[in-house]
């Protein structure tokens, strides 16, 4: 009396000091108090949820120690639980909370787990997985050419193509340097 049990599959026993009779119920009790333990991995690194379908999610391969569900998290906010509760297999996250993207930068994923008799890893216990978040991004915030003639601006993305806007004229493009000519008329323009 006092002390725990240890973990393991126990029957409960009744007796019935006064009807002088022990009943042995047929249910057996599986008693778990050992954390689980998740050991997690990105298919990659970075990725764009552009909906282009190039990289647009990460998944997040693990694999377990004992059956549980797997939990990810940014901070302290649930974004996936997982359905099954297998000992090895794999959550994608398409860079979205609560329906709006995360915006470009490098965020750190914890991946967590509850077992089936409810044991989760604490958080500070949770290993972590960075990953970078990316959209397109140009070379340069400012150009100064003269108007009328061409320059070209480095293009980061993974789009096979994409489209571009300048001084009412727009069009599609591809590859890593966007060659175009500037407006005639000096002034300001904002390359979308």
């Amino acid at each position: 009396v006092g002390t725990q049990a240890p973990d393991g599959t126990y029957r409960v026993q009744i007796h019935l000091a006064n009807a002088h009779r022990t009943i042995l119920l047929p249910n057996m009790i599986e008693l778990d108090t050992t954390i689980p333990v998740v050991v997690p991995e990105a298919t990659r690194t970075e990725f764009s949820p552009d909906g282009d379908h190039q990289a647009d999610s990460v998944t997040i391969h693990f694999t377990l120690s004992e059956p549980a569900h797997v939990l990810v998290y940014i901070g302290d906010r649930l974004l996936i639980r997982s359905r099954s509760h297998t000992t090895q297999g794999s959550v994608t996250w398409s860079g979205k909370i609560d329906a709006h993207l995360h915006p470009a930068g490098t965020v750190t994923l914890s991946v967590g787990a509850v077992d089936l008799a409810g044991n989760a890893i604490p958080a500070a216990q949770r290993p972590q997985v960075r990953i970078t978040i990316r959209y397109i991004t140009l070379a340069n915030r400012r150009i100064a050419v003269a108007a009328g003639n061409r320059f070209g601006i480095g293009v980061s993305t993974d789009a096979r193509r994409y489209g571009w806007s300048l001084g009412g004229r727009h069009g599609f493009a591809h590859g890593p340097v966007l060659t175009l000519r500037a407006p005639r008329q000096p002034g300001r323009y904002v390359l979308v």
